[in-house]
């Protein structure tokens, strides 16, 4: 599973190539996920431009031109593949695809098919059921030593388990949580 660096690699390199563009022609492929795509998703993001991209914790935020974001989790197995759009037919496990106005496609592509896509006002992200009790960003300067005590205080679960606690920080996953403790 992608966890808070890999997401925040992806958030970063797609910030630069799809930040501003606009999204002429949407397509979801297969509905099958864990968990449905939004009714009418394709149709609400044509002709939207990408004003930014963010992250919070382990969930790329894309942020479109009319108030509204995709949230976006690639759960155990999702990619994003940017390229040229083209009318070869979508790899295999490709679920939605965005065309650009520059010529570039963004597929989402999930062989599990545990990620998800929802489409959210901005204004209600911090209360999305998805993001709502996680705990704060490991790399906020306000993420201090003082922090991290106050956020474990009080509990009888291991270290490993306290940091897995997207409640109490939000992102680590068990290969950082190891790698944190070694």
């Amino acid at each position: 599973m992608p966890e808070l660096p890999e997401v925040e690699t992806i958030r970063r390199h797609l910030e630069a190539r799809v930040a501003g563009k606009r999204i002429v022609r949407a397509r979801t492929l297969r509905p099958d996920m864990r968990a449905p795509f939004p009714r009418g998703l394709a149709k609400s993001v044509e002709g939207r431009r990408v004003a930014r991209l963010d992250r919070r914790a382990k969930y790329l935020l894309i942020h479109l031109d009319d108030g509204y974001a995709l949230l976006l989790h690639l759960g155990m197995s999702g990619r994003l593949l940017l390229g040229r759009a083209s009318d070869a037919p979508p790899e295999p496990h490709v679920h939605v695809e965005f065309d650009f106005d520059d010529g570039t496609r963004l597929r989402f592509q999930d062989p599990r098919r545990f990620g998800r896509i929802d489409r959210v006002a901005q204004s209600r992200l911090a209360g999305h059921k998805l993001l709502a009790h996680l705990g704060p960003e490991p790399m906020a300067p306000e993420f201090t030593a003082q922090a991290l005590e106050a956020a474990c205080a009080g509990s009888k679960s291991s270290i490993k388990a306290a940091l897995l606690d997207q409640r109490r920080i939000a992102g680590i996953g068990n290969i950082y949580a190891c790698e944190a403790l070694f």
